[in-house]
């Protein structure tokens, strides 16, 4: 069986706690992924290469970026 933990949550918050730290936190977690509902793909390119850097699988599933 495969399971998933993603973090579901605003962008804002997150920048204000910094990217890499909350990717580093949340894998350290067992996190997978992230839901961010107040960011567009669009502006996530930045978001997601840092998650992509994190030697970590991106797929895009409505907002779900995986960290």
């Amino acid at each position: 069986m495969i399971s998933s933990d993603v973090h579901q949550g605003y962008y804002n918050p997150l920048l204000a706690y910094g990217e890499e730290k909350a990717i580093h936190d949340a894998a350290a977690a067992g996190a997978n992924g992230f839901i961010m509902v107040d960011l567009p793909p669009e502006e996530a390119v930045g978001f997601r290469e840092k998650c992509a850097n994190a030697r970590s699988v991106i797929a895009r599933l409505l907002k779900i970026y995986p960290c």
